[in-house]
Parts: structure tokens; sequence; C-alpha cells
């Protein structure tokens, strides 16, 4: 039987790209290769933007005379073991250099890290002197001391750097290694102030001659880190200074220069559906206009589509037509990024073009009342940002557009088989809405909500 749906699994090859990152891998890898040691290098991006996969790529790049390690943070999160994560990566860090088992400074740096497992978020709380100048070990210690304790924390930190610095070099000169690349990922499925604490234990006890460190990370995850750590006197600016001590180089992924229409293709031809180059321009306009282009979120899409169209084809319904497919991506891309549009046209019993056109000016002040659910719909999607309408009124034209049967006919109106199929449609492309089906309003909810409006506006009266 012939598998089908996408999973959300990182690429790991070139060969298997087709967002354009292999150039990037390239260059990143023989920086890499290349750098003065201790470097510390961020692929930062959204959730789901790539960055996994990019790790692997610069992986699979890296000459035989460079150790890559690879720690997953993700796995250390689960069961409850945030509270000890930095002692989880420095514990990981450890036992990938310690390839024969037998050397005495692993065995000692792991004995000491299992002494500060044991008293969760110490290491943490010496990491957060990293950057005071002037007795920075002595700090620590006494900080750690106060917490426990135990006045000998003060040496321990010193020997498990020690121990750590011992253990590089031992591997180096046993393998004939030039330098390790330890790449950490996943940091921002962590809680922002646990991602921020592998960040400064990666700071004071790994900063190692030798060794290269690249973390996948969201910066905004780094600056909200800072801020739930440290308060809220820490700032946006110093959630950056922060960001800029920590790191060395910083990359942010192409998202811009994905090569979208190419990914877009792969993806139609991989749930059975033959486009034509210019009718995956609609897809791609719509992407841009609602969900934006993450690979993850492309995957997910594109999965709901194969479903449906499955769905169809049990129906009977004929979903090899390339316009039927277009508009119910569209009306996929209404649902998750503006839900209540796409509830507000469900709840029409007799669709008509007004309902779609009167959003086009959804932000402004222009449009005429156009009833109470209407209303309700504007200001869901203000509650949301004050740039969510904005965003609504340019994909709606967008939206209206992809609805054209006729590429010669006239764009400035839906014909009523047009309407015909978006009526057909809307129906089947509700199976997937995560969110749950409300009941349409009451007229006496409508005449509550009504009162409240003028209460409220003559209360702001002068």
């Amino acid at each position: 039987m012939q598998k089908c749906g996408f999973q959300d699994t990182p690429i790991k090859e070139t060969a298997d790209e087709c967002l354009g990152l292999s150039e990037y891998a390239s260059a990143l890898s023989e920086f890499i290769v290349k750098c003065e040691t201790p470097m510390t290098i961020a692929i930062q991006g959204d959730w789901g933007s790539g960055k996994t996969s990019m790790i692997h790529m610069i992986i699979n790049q890296l000459p035989s005379e460079v150790v890559p390690l690879y720690i997953n943070t993700w796995q250390f999160a689960q069961f409850d073991r945030q509270a000890d994560i930095a002692v989880s990566v420095l514990t990981e860090f450890v036992d990938g250099l310690d390839n024969d088992k037998k050397n005495d400074s692993a065995d000692m740096a792991k004995k000491i890290l299992s002494t500060f497992s044991r008293h969760a978020g110490k290491v943490a709380a010496m990491a957060e002197m990293v950057g005071i100048p002037g007795g920075l070990i002595e700090s620590a210690g006494k900080l750690a001391q106060n917490a426990i304790g135990e006045s000998s924390d003060s040496q321990r930190i010193k020997d498990l750097q020690v121990k750590i610095k011992t253990l590089v070099e031992k591997r180096k000169a046993s393998s004939g290694v030039d330098r390790f690349v330890v790449f950490i990922d996943d940091l921002d499925r962590l809680s922002p102030d646990k991602a921020v604490e592998v960040l400064e234990s990666v700071k004071l006890f790994l900063d190692l001659s030798g060794c290269v460190f690249v973390l996948a990370i969201d910066y905004q995850v780094v600056v909200k880190g800072v801020a739930q750590k440290y308060g809220s006197a820490m700032d946006a600016q110093k959630g950056k200074d922060f960001f800029d001590k920590m790191i060395q180089l910083p990359f942010n992924m192409p998202v811009g220069q994905y090569n979208v229409q190419q990914y877009m293709k792969k993806m139609l031809e991989g749930i059975g559906s033959t486009v034509k180059d210019e009718e995956i321009q609609y897809y791609q306009e719509l992407a841009e206009a609602s969900i934006g282009f993450n690979p993850r979120g492309m995957k997910r899409m594109f999965n709901t589509l194969l479903l449906l169209r499955l769905v169809a084809q049990h129906k009977k319904q004929n979903v090899d037509d390339a316009m039927w497919q277009r508009v119910l991506f569209a009306l996929l891309c209404l649902q998750a990024s503006f839900e209540p549009i796409y509830r507000y046209l469900t709840s029409r019993n007799n669709l008509v073009e007004k309902d779609i056109t009167q959003f086009y000016a959804a932000s402004t002040d222009a449009v005429p009342t156009q009833g109470p659910a209407y209303e309700e719909v504007v200001d869901e999607l203000k509650a949301v940002g004050p740039l969510a309408p904005m965003r609504a009124a340019r994909f709606m034209q967008v939206f209206f557009g992809a609805l054209q049967l006729d590429s010669e006919g006239d764009k400035n109106s839906l014909s009523r088989k047009e309407l015909d199929l978006l009526r057909g449609v809307l129906s089947l492309a509700s199976l997937t809405t995560t969110e749950t089906k409300k009941e349409l309003d009451s007229e006496r909810r409508h005449q509550n909500r009504a009162f409240i409006r003028r209460v409220i506006k003559r209360m702001n009266e002068p």
C-alpha cells in the first residue's frame, strides 16, 4: 500500500531538501571547520522554521576530523526533568566525549554533576553570575554555599571546569580530531527561563578551546526567558545585550529566501495533485497572506488538504478539479488564521458576494454597519491585535481572487457558479477546524451586546 501524508521530521540530506537551504548549510559547515575556538553560534528562527533540518544538513557536511555531538534538550524536558536540565545537558556533553567510558576525568566530572543534580537549580544559580567582572568562580561558589550550605562548592565548580577541559584535550589527542562541534537543539521547546539556564551553563562551563557550540533557538524565547528569570527590569534591550554576550555568531533561518514555489509543488505532488506553475502562485499568495511560510505549518496544512480530498473522494466529489482544490486550500488558510471570518461565512444561510467583500475594510470605521454578527467578527479580530483586522482585510482580497473560476472573467464580482462552489466546499472544510463550533447568537444576545456598546460609548464621552 502506498503511504501518504507528511511527517514532521527534519531533512537530513541536502539532496532531499527543496527549500534552497543547502548553500547556507555548506557555508555554515565551512565556518565551523575554520573558525577560531571557542565559538558559539545561534541558529535562530520560529518554531518549525527548519532549524533542526539545518543542523542535520550541517552535520552531514562536516569532515572526519571534526566530531559532532548532538544534544536534544527536549528529551530532558520530559517527566519533570526541567528542574536540572542544565545539569542534564552538561552530563550529555561529558558522555559524548567519554567514548571509551574509561576516562578518569569524565568519571570525576559526572560525579560532580551528580552532586549538582541533587540540588535542583544550583547550576542555574551559579550561572547567573556569568558576566560579573572579577571573582566569578568565587562569587558563584558563595551563592551556591548560601543556597545549600556546602562550603566546597566553589572548589567543585573549579574542579568541574578543569575536568571537562582535560577530557576535551585527552579526547582530541587520542582520536586525532581537530575540534568538537556540539549541537544543542530544541531550546525553544523549553520554558524560556530554562532555555536561558542552558545558555548560561554553556557559557560558564563549556567555553573551551577546540569546541564550537551551535544552538537552535528562537531569539524571542531568550528575551522572554531573561525577563522571567531576572524580573521586569530586564527590558528588550537588556535581553538583546544578554543574547549578544552569549552568542558570537547569530544566523537567522532564511525564511524569506525559501523556494516557496518549489516546496508547494512538492507538497501538491505528495498528495497526488498535479497543478500548473501558474496555479501554484495562488497557493503561495494565500499562504503568505494568512499562515505565513513555515515548513511545519505547511506540512500540517497539506495533511489536512489530503484528508479532505480523501473524504471528498469517498463522497464521489470531483477532487481532481484544480479549482475545487484551490478553494478548499483557501478556506483552510482562512480557517487557520482568521477563524471568526470563517465561522461567519459558514453561518450564512445564503452566502453572497458581499459577505466576503465587506471584510476588505474591516480595519477601518468607514464600513457601514452590516449587523450584529459582522460587528462581533470585527471585534474578535481587533481583540487578537491591532494589526489583525488589516491582515484579515488583505487576506480576504487574495481569497476573493482565488475564487475566480475564469481567469478572463470579471475580477470584481463572483458568478453564481463560483459562489455555489464556495458553499459546497465550506461544509467539507469544517471537518478539520480546531475550534468548537459556536452556536449562532440569539437576537436577545445581539441586543445585549448593542446595549453594552452604547453604555461604553456614553461612559467614554467627556
